[in-house]
């Protein structure tokens, strides 16, 4: 049998079927109902009522805080009976842990996050205590708790939390060879963080990337996320290696009085872990098992899938009636639909198929946002064709194009029949046969084509025949182009400002090719840039775009690429009358505000993306506290256009970048955000379409109705960090257009 060249190697799912969780399980699960949904909890022991509901429920895995300074009280004696009792419960559950290795102790670094070798290697000896312990027991250990945050004290330090991972991972796998390894455990999915800690080889020893997806809107955006965090990955994996998995360790929705209602965290928790699936992420830990507190405007304390005194939320019906139709089931594939926002998951079970459907479309009947389960079993119409689409096995996943135009898909073929098949796989020019004996199973690879011209997102259309009949259900593949270099461009002025960031050891020399898109006319300029540094530049009147920017080498192989939307001015930028501007400050403390006060602004040094900056001094002390930066004036937002780009001078203190505005039934949109986790200029840009914000008042159905206007052109939200005094500069606002 010719096989196809393998360009990239993709990690290929194993599948395989399962009855019930088996606790002594080691390594990450498979995507089988439900060895891979977990809970977050904040005990040690069950009370026997409790316990028999989280049995009942049907949970696979558990996640839970192994405090050091709880464990470690003197040094170098190590206390885990507590969880000696927590895993005899789970086993009477037939339910794994995942355990945090997290937090200071006061023996070691005066209590803060360990930053010196002694603290960092007491530490590590803990981890190392617990894996042997626990050696054989099925636990997935996690090094840390959103490191990228407050959690990490006294203010986020990727380096220092990048020296303890490999410090950790080095001691715990002598300690227990086969221990399964997570870090990252980041707030939110911050792509300079993670690549941070990529770039530095922390992530080399590890079995995944852990990540906390939140998000106020559908959960189904989180799969946008990972592709981008996938792509990240790509960069810094070897040729012929596996990429390295994602898994989610902690995600929910309160039903505070500003979260969600209850039967929409029931949606959205079993959305969460199917869409998961569709994306290739096997582990999903909800957050989380029950109320923590009685406070119903506190979003902390409304998490749970049950109340407080173990009443049983939408959240927790939804789950347990879940896993009792489907445990076992195995997903196999997303299903072609006619519209993107509807979804359709296959599951394969020991005698019928299982098909759940829902829809993301926020206009779509409550009853098709819920997942619903129909069985098709053998006799029925369509049971031949999903059977046989069953059988064909790739990873879900997004497909990465880094410096060609071809990336590669791994299949696996098991033939079900007791005849021979033969398979016929195409995509494009490229095309594979397989002829299968009965109940034989083939691995192969075919090559995909990406078009280097096309959005840096495609969907690749992949058609099989079995037998010569069509199977043409299964959704298209998705491929995702990546860059070896980070380019980011934006409008400064009628001009457009490019900045290039080289993550590698190496220096980098080649050139820029600006073509625009409308005329065809393309321009050439120099690059070059040291090892880790950073390269600018500005192309005079491009921010009329659009325009593709592509970055090449000088043997002529592209390391990055970018097309760059029209850009038009937001109204009153830059400054008509310096030093004053016409945005105002309005800080605000427990959701009241304060006095707004006018920005100044001031002149900015050669450089940078503009002439002059606002300047918006910012603190996070105890409290609730955030601050906006809002237009004085022109607050309407023009209708053509997709999103605000603003260029930020970041301080990298993990704050959180937002962004408000309202539509006309008086409902707010608030962005999730992104980290502010680095320094010097960086393009953010904020979506206008309401999907990745969360929202509240007027109609409040997450659905845009035009016109809309600003509350907040900039939201500063520093709450739950340690106190800290910064200020950011900002240049340049614009209206990407549509």
């Amino acid at each position: 049998m010719n096989k196809t060249t393998v360009l990239w190697t993709l990690t290929l799912i194993l599948f395989t079927f399962g009855s019930r969780v088996d606790a002594t399980q080691q390594g990450l699960p498979q995507p089988i109902v439900a060895n891979g949904l977990g809970v977050n909890i904040h005990l040690t022991h069950f009370a026997p009522d409790e316990l028999q509901k989280f049995k009942d429920a049907g949970f696979g895995f558990i996640r839970m805080d192994l405090i050091w300074s709880a464990i470690e009280r003197t040094r170098g004696v190590y206390d885990f009976s507590a969880y000696d009792t927590l895993l005899s419960d789970l086993d009477k559950a037939n339910a794994r842990a995942l355990l945090i290795f997290d937090y200071g102790n006061s023996l070691y670094d005066g209590g803060l996050s360990p930053y010196t070798d002694s603290g960092q290697s007491a530490f590590a000896g803990f981890a190392a205590a617990a894996a042997k312990h626990f050696a054989n027991r099925g636990v997935i250990w996690e090094i840390w708790n959103e490191p990228n945050i407050g959690f990490w004290k006294p203010k986020a330090s990727v380096e220092d939390y990048a020296a303890l991972v490999k410090c950790t991972v080095k001691t715990v796998r002598k300690a227990d060879p086969k221990a399964t390894i997570l870090a990252g455990a980041t707030s939110g999915l911050p792509q300079e963080y993670i690549q941070a800690l990529l770039s530095c080889g922390a992530m080399a020893g590890i079995d995944a990337l852990s990540v906390h997806p939140y998000r106020g809107g559908n959960p189904e955006t989180a799969a946008q996320d990972y592709a981008r965090i996938r792509a990240l990955i790509a960069r810094y994996t070897g040729s012929g290696q596996p990429f390295l998995p994602i898994v989610c360790s902690e995600w929910g929705y309160t039903t505070a009085e500003k979260g969600v209602s209850e039967q929409r965290q029931a949606e959205y928790v079993l959305r969460e872990y199917l869409s998961n699936l569709a994306a290739g992420v096997n582990l999903t830990i909800i957050y989380d098992w029950k109320n923590d507190g009685p406070d119903p405007k506190n979003g902390e304390h409304r998490f749970g899938t049950l109340k407080q005194d173990l009443t049983p939320k939408p959240a927790y019906l939804a789950v347990k009636d879940f896993v009792q139709s489907l445990r076992g089931y195995t997903f196999r594939h997303r299903l072609a639909t006619d519209n993107p926002q509807d979804y359709e998951l296959l599951f394969e079970g020991p005698r019928d198929i299982a098909l759940v459907d829902w829809s993301a479309d926020k206009n779509a009947q409550p009853n098709m946002q819920m997942p619903r389960i129909t069985r098709v079993a053998p006799g029925d119409a369509m049971y031949f064709v999903l059977k046989h689409a069953a059988s064909v096995r790739f990873a879900p996943d997004v497909r990465i194009a880094m410096t060609r135009p071809i990336v590669a898909a791994n299949i696996q073929v098991s033939n079900p029949d007791n005849v021979s098949a033969k398979v016929e796989f195409s995509s494009g020019q490229h095309t594979m046969k397989l002829s299968l004996k009965p109940h034989e199973t083939q691995s192969a690879s075919l090559n995909l084509a990406v078009d280097l011209d096309g959005p840096s997102q495609q969907s690749l259309d992949l058609k099989i025949k079995w037998n010569g009949r069509p199977l043409d259900v299964i959704a298209p593949l998705v491929a995702l182009q990546s860059s070896l270099l980070d380019l980011s461009a934006g409008p400064a002025g009628q001009d457009l400002y490019v900045t290039l960031r080289s993550p590698l050891p190496s220096s980098f020399n080649g050139r820029l090719i600006a073509r625009t898109l409308a005329t065809g006319k393309s321009t050439s300029r120099p690059i070059a840039i040291a090892p880790g540094a950073q390269a600018t530049l500005t192309l005079p009147g491009a921010s009329a775009g659009p325009i593709t920017l592509e970055v090449l080498d000088n043997a002529g192989l592209s390391w990055a690429r970018q097309t760059i939307s029209a850009f038009m001015p937001f109204p009153g930028w830059p400054p008509s009358n310096p030093p004053a501007t016409q945005f105002k400050r309005v800080p605000y403390v427990d959701n009241h505000p304060l006095a707004r006060t006018q920005i100044d602004s001031f002149d900015c040094p050669a450089g940078s993306p503009a002439t002059c900056a606002m300047a918006v001094p910012y603190d996070t002390a105890s409290g609730w506290r955030y601050l906006t930066v809002e237009p004085a004036g022109a607050d309407s937002i023009p209708a053509n256009v997709k999103a605000l780009t603003i260029w930020v001078n970041g301080d990298a203190t993990g704050a959180s970048l937002r962004n408000r505005y309202t539509d006309s039934t008086g409902q707010t949109f608030q962005f999730d955000g992104v980290g502010i986790n680095w320094t010097g200029w960086k393009q953010v840009t904020f979506p206008l379409d309401g999907d990745h914000a969360s929202h509240w008042g007027g109609a409040d159905d997450g659905v845009i109705h035009p016109p809309l206007h600003w509350s907040a052109l900039v939201l500063i939200d520093g709450s739950g960090m340690a106190p800290h005094t910064g200020r950011l500069l900002l240049a340049a606002p614009s209206y990407a257009q549509k």
